[in-house]
């Protein structure tokens, strides 16, 4: 069940609380790609973070989609905060959140993988 959507920064369960398959990301760990160690195309740093996203765009490679399905579930009663009075608090968490999108987009770049969530 779910809903099908692509994995991004956004849309990856981010290792905050993320439960997974032990002896399947014992295969890859989680890629040095996300330790920001290839520089951009200007020559400026490579972004690092984001580690889950390239993580789960080689297990789904590798083992397929319905063999390395990520999920992204609602848990009822868990409500994650992401509204702010202060709008030094909002301003930091959209820039956050957009930089959770670049970084994890470069990183899909430099493997040249995609992959799936569902959001259930």
């Amino acid at each position: 069940g779910g809903v099908e959507v692509e994995l991004t920064g956004r849309t990856c369960p981010w290792n905050t609380l993320a439960l997974w398959s032990v002896p399947k990301i014992a295969l890859t760990g989680f890629p040095l790609v996300a330790d920001g160690l290839h520089p951009l195309p200007d020559g400026s740093d490579g972004p690092g973070g984001v580690e889950e996203r390239s993580a789960v765009a080689i297990l789904q490679r590798t083992l397929g989609a319905e063999n390395a399905r990520v999920e992204m579930v609602r848990v009822p009663g868990v409500k994650w905060e992401v509204e702010w009075e202060d709008e030094g608090r909002r301003e930091w968490h959209r820039a956050k959140m957009e930089s959770k999108e670049r970084r994890a987009e470069r990183h899909g770049e430099l493997l040249g993988l995609g992959g799936k969530v569902w959001h259930c």
